[in-house]
């Protein structure tokens, strides 16, 4: 299934380009937490964090990127920190990147993980060793299924149809 799966990543982004493709990134982990049961406070087009929302008792702000194929490392920048920091005990804070090198995957970093190493020029390995394994893995399974089966519908409604129709309509 990966295999299909990453080529089907890769013509999307074809597609798309790449500034939609990212808002598409940002629009599917979101839809992905609110399959999970999180309640989407906002998903921000521009600014930071890119999504916020209810989740597991806590209010979690998650900045998204995606790396495009056969790019294999990354920058997480001083912005994308500061967009993620707690504010309160009950905040949590996630980077995530959506890694369109084969296999396709989502990698999703707590905050703590990501001040231990700080900013910086990252190795793609060296992110996933870092990443929430169990929580990457569910949210790259439903965006797998997700995007086999909405394919069409994410490039004709693009990010503001996908969100009217999975998000807040």
């Amino acid at each position: 299934m990966f295999s299909l799966y990453s080529f089907k990543v890769w013509e999307l982004y074809e597609k798309l380009g790449p500034s939609e493709f990212g808002l598409i990134c940002q629009a599917t982990l979101a839809i992905c937490f609110k399959s999970f049961g999180a309640e989407i406070e906002a998903l921000k087009q521009t600014g930071h964090p890119d999504i916020e929302f209810g989740f597991r008792d806590k209010h979690w702000r998650v900045e998204v990127e995606f790396v495009s194929p056969q790019k294999d490392m990354f920058e997480i920048k001083d912005d994308d920190i500061k967009a993620i920091k707690p504010l309160s005990e009950l905040d949590r804070g996630y980077f995530a990147i959506f890694d369109c090198n084969y296999p396709v995957n989502w990698k999703l970093l707590d905050f703590a993980r990501i001040m231990f190493v700080g900013k910086g020029v990252f190795s793609l390995s060296k992110l996933d060793s870092l990443s929430d394994s169990d929580l990457s893995a569910m949210c790259t399974d439903w965006t797998a299924k997700f995007f086999a089966e909405h394919e069409s519908e994410i490039v004709s409604k693009r990010f503001p149809g996908i969100c009217k129709d999975y998000i807040f309509g």
